[in-house]
C-alpha cells in the first residue's frame, strides 16, 4: 500500500485451508528446505487445548513463533505492514466443515499469537484493550469449509488519534 492511498476503514483477513497450504509450501521450499513437517496444521491455528497441552515452555514458545511467522506472512501478502491501527473492533467468524459441537473459546485463543504478530508487524500499535476495544466471535457450519475470517472494523489510525 503506498503512502498516498487512503488507509482502509475496514480490513478483512481470510485464513483458509488453501492459504495454510500455500504458506506450508513456502515454508518447506524457501524458508526451511530441509524441514519435513508442515508448520501450520489448520486455519484455526493454535487452540486453547493445544496451548495448554504444550509439554514445556520451550516447545510452547516455538509453537507460538510458528503461528506468529504464519501471521507475518499473511500481513506481508495482504500488504498490511505498518498501518499502525490505534483503535478498532475485531470480528472473528469460524467456519466449521462438520456439525460437530465446538467451543468458540478454544478457537479464540488463536488471537494471542495472531495479535502479537500484528503488533510485531506494526498493523496494530498495541494489542491492549485500548486499541482492540471489542472482540466478537461467531461460529457456523458450512459443509466442507474450514476457515477463519478476521475483520477489523471502525478503524482509527495513529495519526488520526493525535
Amino acid at each position: 500500500m503506498s503512502e498516498f492511498e487512503p488507509k482502509p476503514k475496514e480490513i478483512t483477513i481470510e485464513i483458509t485451508e488453501e492459504l495454510v497450504e500455500e504458506y506450508n509450501k513456502y515454508y518447506l521450499t524457501v524458508l526451511h528446505p530441509r524441514a519435513k513437517k508442515k508448520p501450520i496444521e489448520s486455519p484455526y491455528m493454535r487452540t486453547l487445548n493445544k496451548m495448554l497441552c504444550e509439554p514445556n515452555r520451550i516447545q510452547a514458545n516455538a509453537s507460538k513463533h510458528k503461528y506468529m511467522d504464519f501471521t507475518s506472512y499473511i500481513i506481508e501478502q495482504e500488504e498490511l505492514y505498518g498501518l499502525r491501527i490505534a483503535k478498532c473492533k475485531l470480528y472473528m467468524q469460524f467456519f466449521y466443515p462438520t456439525k460437530l459441537r465446538r467451543d468458540l473459546d478454544g478457537n479464540i485463543a488463536m488471537l494471542k499469537d495472531f495479535l502479537d504478530a500484528c503488533v510485531e508487524n506494526e498493523l496494530l500499535i498495541d494489542d491492549s484493550y485500548h486499541v482492540v476495544q471489542e472482540i466478537h466471535a461467531t461460529g457456523e457450519y458450512q459443509k466442507g469449509v474450514k476457515k477463519v475470517i478476521l475483520t477489523f472494523k471502525d478503524i482509527k489510525y495513529e495519526e488520526e488519534e493525535q
